[in-house]
């Protein structure tokens, strides 16, 4: 594997996720625009509890650093790019910040849920970020599958094309 994997095949992944979190940045302000333009009703109080409130608007900004700020400016060079290290510490921001935005999608409008049927106290306010037991757990258990999955699957099938004839062809060459 260390002849087919080089520097050229890290730089060419860092530039994809470069490429991912710029579609996300854009999806996700283009979602904020149609929103915010066309004053929908039904959907300006999901973002209002999300990117307003005191419990939950510094976890928007947190997870604008994390998915946008951070490996925008953080890829943008090549020396960057074909640094290994740098390439999966991005990497861990970019997974860290898909956890975080799963979390600030669907917790909000569950403790909103349970605030308004008394589940939580409402005169002091929605908590915010303060992941449970059941979060954690919930999390550590998918990933457990994944990777029970993962390397059953490795063991039954070959990681790379054994029968390509341009398998070990560099990236740079014709």
């Amino acid at each position: 594997m260390d002849e087919y994997i080089t520097i050229d095949r890290y730089h060419d992944l860092a530039k994809l996720t470069f490429a991912v979190c710029a579609l996300w940045t854009y999806l996700i302000f283009s979602q904020v625009l149609v929103i915010w333009y066309a004053d929908l009703p039904e959907e300006t109080p999901y973002l209002i509890l999300r990117m307003q409130s005191v419990e939950w608007g510094w976890m928007f900004w947190v997870l604008f650093f994390l998915m946008f700020f951070i490996p925008f400016f953080g890829l943008m060079s090549r020396t960057a790019c074909n640094s290994i290290w740098f390439s999966r510490l991005i990497a861990v921001d970019v997974l860290v910040g898909v956890w975080l935005e799963k979390y600030f999608l669907i917790v909000p409008s569950i403790q909103e849920n349970n605030a308004s049927s008394g589940l939580i106290d409402a005169s002091r306010g929605l908590p915010g970020f303060s992941p449970n037991f059941y979060d954690v757990s919930i999390t550590l258990g998918v990933l457990g599958i994944f990777l029970l999955s993962y390397f059953w699957f490795l063991q039954r099938v070959p990681a790379v094309p054994i029968s390509d004839p341009l398998f070990l062809r560099k990236p740079t060459d014709s």
